[in-house]
This record gives structure tokens, C-alpha cells and sequence, in this order.
């Protein structure tokens, strides 16, 4: 009897500390949702900064041709070389989309990773809960 009741007091035990697992678990889940939901935010901003500077490019390529027939002297060819395509302004407003969409590519990726880690925790937590299950069935069974 008393090899029962410590029995079952051990799997009491084996439970508790299951909970606080799975709490503890759940708790590093909702960490990386509340992550995941920053980043995205974070994504979408830097998508739609991309293209409104996409949009300001397109407006520098097309000053020069804008003008062109109505602006001429050295102002003006200065302003139509560093606004054609391939001019430095032009060529600045590429550099400047492409350090931005590296930056969008490293949200991306971490926010995979966070999904890839998240996923892996779900796992752990369908085990415990498992375990948890097993643990109640068996102290039931040494209740009755």
C-alpha cells in the first residue's frame, strides 16, 4: 500500500514538473509569435519605404527627359547626367534600394529562423502534453 501511495505521489510530482515545462514552453511560443508579429511589421514598413524610393527613382530618371526640352546650360546638363539612368543619382538611388532589400532579405530570414525554432518547440510541447496525458491516466488508474 504505502509502495502504492509513493508511487503515486511520485507520478504527482512527474506531472507537476510537466506543467511547468509545458508552461514554460508555451511561454518561449508566444515569445517568438510576439517576435515574428514585430518583424512582419517591420518587413511590411521597409516593403512599402521600397516603393515610394522606387517611385522617387523613376521621377529622377525622367526629370532630365521632363525638361530636357525646355532647360538648357550647364545646370542643365549637369542635373541630365546625374539623373539619367546610370548617372550618380540615379546610380545612389540603386545602391540606396539595394542596401534596403539586404535589410528586408535579413528580416526574412530571421523571421524563418524564429518559425523553424518555434516549430520545433510546438514539437517538445505535443510531447509533454502526451507525457501529461500518460501520467494522468496512470495516476487515475492508482486512484481507482
Amino acid at each position: 500500500m504505502k509502495s502504492k501511495k509513493k508511487s503515486c505521489s511520485s507520478l504527482k510530482r512527474q506531472r507537476s514538473t510537466n506543467e511547468g515545462r509545458q508552461k514554460s514552453t508555451q511561454q518561449s511560443i508566444d515569445d517568438i509569435d510576439a517576435q515574428i508579429e514585430r518583424l512582419q511589421r517591420a518587413y511590411n514598413t521597409i516593403n512599402d519605404a521600397i516603393y515610394g524610393v522606387r517611385g522617387d527613382k523613376s521621377c529622377i530618371n525622367s526629370l532630365h527627359v521632363d525638361y530636357n526640352s525646355v532647360w538648357k546650360g550647364n545646370n542643365a546638363d549637369y542635373v541630365n547626367n546625374a539623373c539619367e539612368d546610370g548617372g550618380y543619382l540615379s546610380e545612389d538611388y540603386k545602391v540606396y534600394i539595394d542596401k534596403i532589400d539586404d535589410i528586408q532579405d535579413s528580416i526574412n530570414n530571421k523571421i524563418y529562423e524564429l518559425k523553424q525554432t518555434q516549430s520545433e518547440k510546438y514539437g517538445i510541447l505535443q510531447g509533454l502534453i502526451n507525457a501529461w496525458y500518460d501520467l494522468t491516466a496512470r495516476i487515475e488508474n492508482y486512484t481507482n
